[in-house]
């Protein structure tokens, strides 16, 4: 993940290799910006189920990709925020990874593989239309047939 993620994210007040990634289960990334209200919305709709996949077993990982303006709104957004962040200071890597993603509008979630890939780009969705564990257990599906489709 080091190769489009760059080397260090936030998670809380510290600063952590991203290699701290590899062999999680499922890492979902997250655009989001503290100006946008849906966003906002779907923060704490996210919030809600991160902590309740991850109550009992570390289901999900999430990175944040802030598009917000200025580190002040940055900081005050992820401070809300209980998963991974690109630091704000890497604009560059942000504009990577969002012209990578095609991300054209926020918020969206996005859940790649260990290489980068895109499983599936529409997790939000799913987390507004299926139970919690349905969703879980769609996206575990989804990595396992891509894994053994690049597996033939």
């Amino acid at each position: 993940m080091e190769n489009y993620l760059g080397s260090n994210l936030k998670l809380g007040e510290s600063e952590v290799t991203t290699s701290e990634l590899k062999n999680k289960g499922m890492v979902l990334l997250y655009f989001s910006a503290s100006w946008s209200y849906p966003c906002r919305r779907f923060t704490s709709i996210l919030k809600e189920f991160y902590e309740k996949v991850n109550k009992v077993d570390r289901e999900i990982e999430i990175v944040f990709i802030s598009c917000d303006l200025n580190e002040e709104q940055f900081n005050e957004y992820y401070g809300t925020m209980p998963w991974y962040a690109l630091p704000f200071e890497e604009q560059g890597i942000k504009d990577i990874v969002t012209r990578h993603y095609e991300v054209s509008g926020i918020p969206q979630l996005i859940l790649v593989n260990e290489c980068g890939g895109v499983v599936s780009d529409s997790c939000r969705l799913d987390i507004m239309s299926k139970d919690s564990s349905d969703c879980i257990l769609y996206w575990r599906d989804k990595i396992q047939s891509r894994s053994s489709i690049m597996m033939l």
